[in-house]
């Protein structure tokens, strides 16, 4: 586990041990690094320490300065004695089990000692000796235990127990062993005031130190560093109370704290940045430097940036820029070898630090500076780019076209930072007059975007596959600089355009059958007569044979003959018969794949054709809702600012707002199989204007056709997105016509009539939405997915439940499932609300039933949202219900007066009792057919309402077996649900309040029989008072 007691017991123990070692080393490096003692001495200074090993150890002695007064002794060289630490007391003469021990050598002479244990502690002491190797006054001083092994790299361990102690999260343990090799390297200057000093210059690097030390070590002080800034970023920035040794001052407010421990956190990045460079270690150059570009990241958001942040960057960036021309020359040189460790990501930190330095030199002023930082970026990535394009043109061959994008090949990142240099107005010269292989219609138009939105309109190539996305990019811009009427042009023209284009695709027209039959197989009745006659003569033949045969008499030689001759005759009228047949056979065939090719192959290319259509409608739908969206934000920002009470401000009646049809082109048909013919086409209205079902649209009044416009343009918008599968976009557009709804057609149920179509269309886009996302969540394909979708679809992962209420996006990029997108269902659930509060007013009520009922279905666990839903769906159901009583009534009634017409017409008829001609009866005869014309009208009159309202008495809902009668008794049970609930949760609530109270009664009748407090003298009977004179708390007077 990553935070085990057992780990940080071991580490702990670590620290500690290499804290004790490193005192050991310390008596060793004092004794060693001392200067030789000028006092006189009775014995000879321990030996010093020259180097040692696992196994040997050199030493020397130091001059021996004798005692005054005593006889001096002419000491001619040294003998040295060695012995482990642990057996006895002192250094003797004795001592001479190790070799190199207990020989004379020459004053001055290093002595090896050999044959040492490892990790064994040794002392050392030396002995004077005269000229002939005898030993003067005895062994010297002993020397300090020192350690056979090699010297210990405590630095080097320290920091790998912080590393260790940062990944565990041990904020104290990173800290303590960090800063052993942070205090090494650095020196940190005196503590002034903060507005005395710069506190990135505080902190100072000892170059001298960091040369000395090895590349192990600086790569590892480099982590280090990096794992203190999240240890300070971690603990001061997140909102825990800093450290003494980030910011000492206590009083610093929150805001400059933080300030101050940025600007002090990077310094030390820009220390590792600055190691790591010596050191020619790229991923932790790039680390650290993309660390300090984050760090700094909210100083740049100053007003003016100050002059050690831009110090800060253009150090980082001068660094890493370093490591990126260097693998870029490597990978030239050496064609197959590798270009840098971490070239993408040297060149994403690259790019975050040369917008940061951008803008720094544009807020301090420094154009030749930022100039310089902008070329050099701009030829950076146009040999990125190239280098792509070359490599993709050398893997299609010699002999392909060249590619329409001169782009291709590279990643996504990489082509947007292209363009967003192409758009930087200090490189527009340049980029306008670029003339190089990247040379396409992103030059032609991005260069010219700000400044003059119509010359880049202009350059835009319609045929191009990207001319969509550059006119989005065209619209925005114009809309931005206050061109929104050449923008809404702007969107029509290429609106006309990608239509046009679609409909050229299905060029193919399918031949209307002929009506003929094939060609017959059954014989003719000529065939049928010469096989009947045939079979008539042999049989006539065959029974003169068989009565000669029972005369017992021989047939005649012409008999014979003339039999053999009739079998001939009927074989060769046979054979030609079975010719005939064959005939009409191969004519048959020959018509079937004459029709065949005529019939069946225009269908299966027109099938082909519709396929690429609907490719082409996903591809440009895209565009084409972002184009809409930008125009609906442009005409919602407009009305914003128009009095539309003023007749001025009335735009014409355009088609749809005169009560036309609307002339939008219909979705494409559903795609069958290749060979099978294309559905037929359900034309938009299905009625004629004299069908008594008939409602024409409402005429839009002048101050809501702007409104109405915007709506229309948001509706377009949510319905191209919810095709392309842009599920933010569709929201958003959603959203965006709700709130104009609300803002502008929400006076009378009158004025939503006239948004009731566009709501409908919205709450069908969201629903579509959630089943797309549902059948994602459980590896289904989507419902409305064509059949080669349906047939590609794969598995993409374990399924997963779908909750509404989660909020999750799930969809599918580069064959896995992501959910990284999130929508707000409160948000969701209200927009499709106000759909319903729209189509009800409208008089769509089976809409808003078959809405309501798939709603109910996929969010059924959100209880808020069906509450709303219940009186909107109980609105519709009863007036369905009072349609369909009517109905009742309107048959009954009906049958009744045709059977009445029936007797009439009875009567009236010839032999009838008012016959015509019987003048006894001929006033009554005139009642009754003045009476017969008034029912025949009353009937024409009930058949007419019949008709009318057969679309709203409906049995079931369209599409499904779902019967009103039961979903009016469903949903009437989730209302007394939620009313008992409700009910519930009130009496629960009162219970609760009762006993607040109760308790609250109870302490205030304990407060009043309480005695009074005793009188304090001093400090403790001010204080007394005071707390006796405040207010009982909440939590006491709940107690």
């Amino acid at each position: 586990p990553r935070l085990s007691d057992e780990r940080q017991r071991i580490l702990q123990e670590a620290s500690d041990a290499i804290a004790e070692a490193e005192a050991l080393e310390a008596r060793v490096e004092d004794q060693v690094s001392a200067r030789p003692s000028l006092e006189r001495t009775p014995k000879p200074l321990p030996p010093r320490l020259v180097m040692r090993s696992a196994t040997a150890m050199i030493v020397s002695a130091d001059p021996w300065r004798q005692l005054k007064g005593e006889a001096p002794k002419e000491v001619a060289g040294y003998a040295l004695f060695c012995k482990n630490e642990g057996s006895g007391v002192a250094v003797s003469l004795n001592n001479m089990e190790f070799r190199g021990t207990g020989i004379a050598r020459p004053q001055g002479e290093k002595i090896i000692v050999k044959g040492l244990t490892p990790n064994e502690s040794y002392v050392f002491a030396v002995a004077p000796v005269d000229a002939q190797g005898r030993v003067l006054g005895g062994v010297g001083e002993t020397s300090v235990p020192v350690v056979a092994l090699l010297p210990m790299p405590t630095l080097l361990l320290y920091g790998h127990v912080a590393l260790s102690a940062s990944q565990m999260q041990l904020s104290a343990l990173t800290r303590s062993a960090g800063l052993r090799l942070y205090s090494h390297f650095v020196t940190e200057g005196p503590r002034r005031n903060l507005w005395e000093q710069n506190p990135v210059d505080r902190d100072m690097l000892r170059l001298d130190r960091v040369q000395a030390s090895p590349q192990a070590l600086l790569r590892v002080f480099c982590q280090v560093l990096i794992a203190l800034t999240d240890l300070a970023e971690r603990e001061t920035l997140n909102g825990e109370p800093p450290d003494t040794w980030m910011v000492p001052d206590d009083h610093y407010e929150v805001g400059l704290r933080g300030h101050v421990v940025r600007l002090r956190t990077s310094k030390k990045l820009l220390m590792a940045v600055y190691v790591a460079a010596g050191i020619d270690d790229e991923q932790l150059c790039c680390k650290a430097g993309l660390r300090a570009f984050h760090l700094l990241l909210p100083l740049l958001q100053m007003k003016r940036t100050p002059a050690f942040l831009f110090q800060a960057y253009a150090v980082v960036h001068s660094a890493v820029r370093v490591f990126l021309e260097a693998g870029v020359a490597r990978g030239e040189a050496e064609p197959g070898a590798d270009r840098g460790v971490a070239h993408p990501e040297v060149r994403r930190v690259l790019c975050c630090l040369s917008r940061a330095v951008v803008g720094c030199a544009r807020d301090a002023d420094e154009p030749e500076l930022l100039k310089a930082v902008l070329d050099a970026e701009f030829n950076d990535q146009e040999g990125i780019l190239a280098r792509a394009a070359a490599r993709r043109a050398e893997s299609r061959g010699e002999d392909a076209p060249p590619p329409e994008d001169p782009c291709e090949g590279a990643s996504a990142e990489q082509r947007a930072i292209w363009e967003y240099l192409l758009t930087v107005p200090e490189l527009q010269e340049k980029a306008g007059a670029y003339d190089g292989p990247l040379k396409g219609v992103a030059t032609a138009v991005l260069p010219r975007l700000k400044g003059s939105p119509a010359e880049a309109w202009g350059q835009i190539d319609q045929e191009h596959p990207r001319a969509l996305e550059m006119a989005c990019r065209v619209v925005e811009e114009a809309i931005a600089e206050n061109m929104g009427g050449d923008a809404e042009e702007w969107v029509k023209e290429m609106e006309d355009r990608v239509k046009s284009r679609i409909k050229e695709v299905v060029t193919t027209e399918p031949p209307k059958p002929s009506g003929q039959p094939l060609p017959g197989l059954d014989p003719p009745q000529e065939d049928l007569d010469e096989e009947q006659a045939d079979k008539e003569l042999l049989e006539k033949d065959e029974a003169e044979r068989k009565d000669l045969e029972i005369q017992f008499l021989e047939p005649e030689q012409e008999q014979l003959d003339r039999w053999e001759e009739d079998k001939e005759q009927v074989e060769e009228r046979r054979v030609a018969r079975v010719a005939r047949v064959e005939e009409r056979v191969l004519a048959r065939r020959e018509e079937c794949c004459r029709r065949i090719q005529v019939a069946v192959l225009p269908r299966v290319r027109r099938v082909r054709e519709m396929r690429a259509m609907r490719e082409m409608v996903r591809h440009s739908g895209a565009g084409l809702a972002t184009l809409k969206y930008l125009i609906s934000e442009h005409l919602y920002s407009t009305l914003l600012s128009l009095d539309l009470s003023d007749p001025a401000n009335h735009p014409e009646l355009i088609d749809e707002e005169e009560g036309k049809e609307e002339a939008e082109e219909p979705p494409p048909p559903a795609e069958g199989e290749e060979g099978e013919a294309p559905k037929v086409k359900i034309p938009k209205k299905a009625m004629g204007k004299d069908d008594p079902a008939y409602v024409p649209p409402l005429k839009v009044p002048g101050p809501l056709r702007l409104p109405h416009r915007a709506h229309r343009q948001l509706v377009q918008a949510s319905r191209l997105a919810c095709r392309a599968r842009l599920w933010q976009l569709m929201l958003n557009a959603g959203y965006q016509a709700s709130n104009l709804v609300e803002e502008y057609f929400s006076r009378t149920d009158g004025d939503r009539a006239y948004v009731a179509s566009g709501m409908r269309s919205i709450a069908e886009d969201v629903l579509d939405m959630i089943d797309h996302i549902q059948a994602e969540a459980e590896n289904r394909p989507p419902p409305t997915a064509a059949l080669a979708e349906r047939n590609a679809h794969t598995a993409r992962g374990p399924p997963v439940p779908f909750k509404f209420a989660d909020g999750i996006i799930y969809r599918t990029v580069d064959g896995n499932r992501c959910d990284h997108d999130r929508y707000d269902p409160i948000k969701v659930g209200g927009l499709v609300i106000s759909c319903l509060r729209a189509m009800l007013a409208g008089g769509r009520h089976v809409a808003v039933l078959a809405t309501a009922e798939r709603l109910h279905r996929m969010t059924s666990e959100d209880g808020a949202l069906t509450e709303k839903t219940v009186p909107l769906v109980l609105e519709a159901c009863e007036f369905v219900a009072g349609r369909k009583k009517e109905r009742g009534e309107l048959r009954a009634e009906l049958a009744m007066m045709e059977a009445k017409r029936d007797h009439m017409k009875k009567e009236l008829a010839t032999g009838g009792r008012l016959a015509e001609g019987l003048r006894a009866r001929a006033k009554e005869r005139a009642q009754v057919i003045v009476e017969l014309q008034g029912l025949e009208e009353k009937i024409a009159e009930s058949d007419r309402r019949l008709k009318q309202i057969r679309f709203q008495a409906v049995d079931e809902l369209p599409g499904t077996n779902v019967s009103t009668a039961r979903l009016l008794q469903d949903w009437q049970v989730i209302r007394k649900n939620i009313a008992r609930d409700k009910s519930k949760a009130k009496e629960e609530l009162e219970r609760c309040r009762g006993m607040v109270r109760s308790l609250l009664e109870r302490g205030a009748a304990e407060m009043a029989l309480a005695p009074p407090p005793t009188a304090k003298t001093g400090e403790e009977g001010e204080e007394g008072e005071a707390a006796a004179d405040e207010p009982p708390a909440e939590g006491d007077k709940a107690e």
